[in-house]
């Protein structure tokens, strides 16, 4: 048994409260016969995350639901999950998640799945007629246990997508560098406060402009803040959040001041910066390295692009009063870090 990485089990955010939603995949191969497996155990990382369960071949449910218990396991019995002799196939997860908030699950826990290997928890049996195969968590070879990809719970999420820039053409003076939009999921508005922006300059200089650099697209002046630029290595903060309403989109310029001697070649490329996991949660902080400038810390710890889920109550960017502890930093936010943008001479 293994664990496949396709775009629907791989790490990443889930909303709180989804129906149906896929938290893992599981690949398991037949040698020799073909095997029904009619027994299993699947435990969810957090508990709180998840009420239910249910086992699909492709569209067809073969197990569930089943209630996820205190523990975070969910025991399947009498599924008819068929593998092929000298084949394989994939057993996909599915759960009903758990609402974000006070009742609910807490912002950032887990509901990552692991296929069991608890005593008398699997079962797999050949099909054929007077077949003794009996394969169980105990079979050498079966490879028990499997954890999939860790699936972190929030009430919203951000999604990053490039718009194309109003032009490609490298020109000296303050330009649109960069073009990007973020849209909200519709489970609650997205709070962004700081982001890190990278570029790479040939044959010309680059330079940020007034205030944070960035400007809402259709707007005539950039969002208070301040933008610190190390080498080609940007980071942003804004004074006050940026809202994204949920279901909602909004369009960024990222300008710079583009100079030099700019001849046939120059290029100046700029891509938005994410984060590796794992995932960080927790208050937002000014950053006490860079005085006098609107970039932050979260958790006391440097993080390239930070937003808020608004789970918390009061949610607090801590621009009047404390900073509330549902900000998170860019590990799993789609698509981050962004392809480059480029302009050229």
């Amino acid at each position: 048994v293994k664990a496949p990485d396709d775009t629907e089990s791989e790490a990443g955010n889930v909303v709180g409260g989804g129906s149906n939603v896929v938290l893992a995949k599981y690949k398991f191969t037949a040698q020799n016969e073909e095997l029904r497996a009619n027994k299993m155990e699947m435990v969810v990382t957090a508990p709180t995350a998840v009420t239910s369960l249910s086992l699909y071949d492709g569209a067809t449910l073969v197990g569930g639901p089943v209630s996820v218990n205190g523990a975070g396991a969910a025991d399947f019995s009498g599924v008819n999950f068929v593998i092929p002799k000298d084949s394989s196939k994939v057993l996909t997860v599915k759960g009903n998640l758990n609402t974000v908030g006070a009742s609910g699950a807490a912002t950032g826990v887990d509901a990552g799945i692991t296929l069991s290997a608890a005593a008398g928890t699997f079962e797999a049996r050949g099909t054929s007629a007077g077949s003794s195969t009996l394969i169980t968590e105990a079979t050498p070879g079966v490879g028990l246990p499997v954890a999939a990809n860790s699936k972190i719970v929030r009430k919203t999420k951000p999604t990053i997508s490039l718009v194309s820039l109003p032009s490609t053409v490298l020109t000296a003076g303050d330009s649109v560098a960069m073009r990007f939009t973020v849209a909200a999921d519709a489970g609650a508005d997205v709070s962004i406060k700081h982001l890190h922006v990278t570029y790479a300059a040939s044959g010309c200089t680059a330079a940020v402009t007034a205030l944070s650099s960035v400007r809402r697209v259709g707007d005539s002046t950039n969002l208070p803040g301040g933008a610190v630029d190390t080498a080609g290595d940007i980071s942003i903060g804004f004074d006050n959040e940026e809202v994204i309403s949920a279901g909602t989109s909004r369009t960024y310029d990222v300008r710079l001041n583009v100079g030099g001697a700019l001849l046939t070649g120059s290029s100046l490329a700029v891509r938005l910066s994410g984060d590796a996991a794992p995932t960080v949660t927790g208050v937002v902080t000014p950053s006490p390295l860079v005085v006098g400038t609107d970039n932050y810390l979260l958790n006391a710890g440097a993080e390239n692009f930070i937003w808020s889920d608004n789970s918390a109550v009061p949610h607090s960017d801590g621009a009047v009063v404390a900073s509330s502890a549902d900000w998170v930093n860019g590990a799993y936010v789609k698509v981050l870090p962004t392809d480059s943008q480029t302009m050229s001479k």
